[in-house]
């Protein structure tokens, strides 16, 4: 048989020869002649398209996968550049904040003087300095800018330039603290102020006049009496038309008077308590009076870093202190 179409088919075969009886039933034969292929393209359409389509979301998740690993490794450079942008950034405000501290101490016959500074990871804007007010006495101001980073440093940089300007021409510390926030207010480096203690010396009457601008309290040791010095006015920039008033005391031969920003009393253990006003006090009371000016700030410093432990530090400290000398 040729030319028989696709479909399937039952042969029955029966064989003969001549003279013999034939009694076998006949053999059954069964077959299938299938389609072309080129002509069975329905039965497989569908078949075609699932695979089509399941090529296609595999070829795209694989470019997709590819593309989120290139994502993710563009993001990683970026968050890495960012990363170091910043703390290039911070190192540039910690030169700038640490280039505003003095080298050493004013020398003063009737005063022991001594500073220090200890900036935090995130930089704030602490400085401290010894300057000469108009009619030559000695002043101390530690100050405290509000902001982190560059915005902190370029504010302790202002207010720094400016006091010591202000001082040429002034000598009273309400005074000077009044103009210095006159010219202060106006240019501030973005929505911010300073808080600043101003102290000037009287060697010939031993005697402190004493404005301050925000900044916590500065303690009065006397013996084994704590004197918290209990004035203070807005901080600088704040407000333009602020009058500040000033206060004066006598320092008596051994007396140690400590100016300090709120980094120290607020410096956190990991326990996320404080070391406070109240630890303080109770430090400096059980200081032995014969302590130098930079051994009270050594006494002072190591029991805060006792309560701090390990905990990162997120202020920076700021520590100055004065002690009347005995007379010889």
């Amino acid at each position: 048989y040729e030319g028989l179409k696709s479909g399937s088919y039952t042969f029955l075969m029966k064989v003969f020869r001549e003279g013999w009886p034939y009694t076998q039933r006949p053999a059954v034969l069964n077959f299938t002649i299938d389609q072309p292929i080129w002509s069975r393209w329905r039965k497989y359409f569908p078949s075609l398209i699932l695979l089509a389509a399941a090529g296609s979301l595999l070829f795209r998740l694989i470019v997709n996968q590819r593309r989120t690993a290139q994502l993710r490794l563009e993001m990683r450079e970026k968050e890495e550049a960012e990363v170091q942008r910043i703390r290039d950034e911070i190192n540039e405000a910690q030169n700038i904040q640490m280039g505003l501290l003095p080298i050493e101490a004013p020398y003063t016959e009737e005063f022991d003087i001594s500073g220090r500074s200890v900036p935090a990871t995130q930089v704030g804007g602490d400085f401290f300095d010894y300057l000469t007010v108009a009619n030559g006495q000695t002043a101390i101001a530690v100050a405290d800018a509000a902001g982190k980073g560059i915005r902190g440093a370029m504010n302790a940089v202002l207010t720094n330039g400016m006091l010591h300007e202000v001082a040429r021409y002034k000598s009273e510390a309400d005074v000077i603290l009044s103009d210095l926030n006159v010219g202060l207010s106006p240019r501030m480096y973005g929505p911010s102020f300073i808080a600043l203690n101003l102290a000037v010396l009287d060697e010939s009457e031993k005697r402190v006049d004493y404005a301050n601008g925000g900044q916590p309290y500065p303690v009065l040791k006397r013996g084994g009496e704590i004197i918290e010095i209990e004035t203070s006015d807005l901080p600088l920039g704040s407000m333009k038309n602020v009058q500040y008033e000033s206060t004066t005391f006598a320092l008596n031969e051994g007396d140690i008077l400590i100016f300090h920003s709120d980094g120290l009393i607020e410096a956190l253990n990991p326990q996320q308590e404080m070391y406070g006003s109240e630890r303080l006090n109770e430090l400096i009371a059980n200081i032995p009076n014969e302590c130098s000016a930079e051994e009270v700030i050594q006494h002072i410093f190591n029991d805060v870093q006792k309560h701090v432990g390990d905990a990162e530090q997120y202020d920076d400290m700021t520590l100055v202190v004065v002690k009347r000398l005995h007379s010889s």
